[in-house]
């Protein structure tokens, strides 16, 4: 059955591992094979991507609490084929992850500088570039942000773009700051007027290298990073594709309950609304819990809630497969929220994340 009840065409092919990962401890990794059913956990804010040419999944994230100095973020590497962990980084207690890339090789985190050996006239937590492969740290010049700043940093999904938000009293006080990172020059900077009377707001390098002005009651709104002209809007709980060509846009009807209950597909571009994805909405799913991941360029989209995945067309929206709950459900986890998700930039391979367990799926 489909996510919303209707009989599906199965197009999937299932080769699963489950994996032991943990956060807390490196010797609680183990080396899986097909169908081992043994146990991991990643928690908190993680994310989950696929190399460029599909051949790995990158993970990073961070052990539940924040005191505790034995829970530490942690990026780890599988070979996708296999599932085998290929290597494993250990960060500092206090660091927190700001950005990724699209393949997941590169973070822009937030660390004391006292604990990573950077010069000992910062004493003061800085920004950074990690290699999420050798753990290799790279400062963010002290220059691009304030010594009071929130160091709100992002990474456009290529790594060549690093953005910094700030406030300034002015009429247009959203600003985003964008620098190249390789020649370390300033490339743009846009403003904004306030994108909300209230709630939390900020602004960001987009994926593809624009730039998005965010509110989360009222969406975001996408900036030609060049010209400064608006290109498009969408509504809180949308995502944007890797390279910008597609958006898919969630109910939420938190803050406006005139808002489209379906899942909708539109031009990543200009706004658009193309369609709507072949999915029956319920009741519960209509305040921004549905959640999902692009599969790269590819005109796929996968869309993820705390029973379904399912695999979808674009910009048609047609239901391409399910992956049966069987087959990637941690049945032991208690109070399972929605997993975590990614699928390969081809669109032929998806990794799902339930409690503690991980499984690796083909898509024809």
């Amino acid at each position: 059955m489909s996510p919303g009840g209707s009989t599906i065409p199965m197009r999937l092919h299932s080769q699963i591992v489950v994996l032991v990962l943990s956060l807390l401890a490196p010797q609680a990794f183990g080396q899986p094979t097909a169908a081992q059913d043994t146990r991991m956990s990643l928690f908190g804010n993680l994310s989950l991507r696929f190399s460029r040419d599909g051949s790995l999944l990158r993970a990073i994230g961070r052990s539940p609490g924040d005191t505790s100095q034995s829970q530490h973020v942690r990026a780890v590497t599988f070979a996708a084929p296999t599932g085998a962990v290929v290597h494993i980084v250990d960060l500092q207690p206090d660091t927190d992850v700001s950005s990724v890339t699209s393949d997941g090789a590169t973070a822009i985190v937030s660390t004391s500088t006292s604990t990573v050996n950077i010069s000992a006239s910062h004493e003061n937590e800085g920004l950074f570039l990690l290699d999420t492969a050798t753990g290799k740290l790279q400062s963010v010049p002290h220059s691009w942000y304030g010594p009071d700043s929130d160091r709100d940093a992002a990474i456009s999904g290529d790594g060549r773009l690093v953005s910094i938000y700030s406030e300034t009293d002015s009429p247009t006080p959203m600003t985003v700051t964008v620098y190249d990172w390789q020649t370390k020059t300033l490339v743009a900077t846009r403003t904004s007027e306030y994108v909300a009377a209230g709630g939390s707001v900020d602004g960001r390098v987009t994926e593809d290298g624009q730039v998005a002005f965010e509110g989360n009651r009222v969406g975001s709104t996408i900036v030609d990073l060049k010209t400064g002209r608006v290109m498009a809007q969408f509504g809180p709980s949308s995502m944007r594709s890797p390279n910008g060509a597609w958006a898919v846009q969630f109910p939420n009807l938190n803050w406006d309950e005139s808002a489209s209950k379906d899942v909708l597909v539109k031009n990543g571009k200009t706004g658009v609304t193309l369609g709507k994805l072949d999915y029956t909405i319920a009741d519960s799913e209509i305040y921004g819990s549905l959640t999902g991941a692009f599969c790269g360029t590819s005109p796929r989209f996968i869309l993820v809630n705390d029973k379904a995945v399912a695999a979808y067309a674009l910009p048609s929206g047609k239901l391409l497969a399910t992956f049966p709950a069987s087959t990637w459900r941690d049945a032991s986890a208690k109070d399972v929220t929605s997993p975590a998700i990614a699928c390969s930039p081809a669109g032929t391979r998806v990794a799902i994340l339930s409690g503690t367990r991980l499984t690796f799926h083909d898509l024809k």
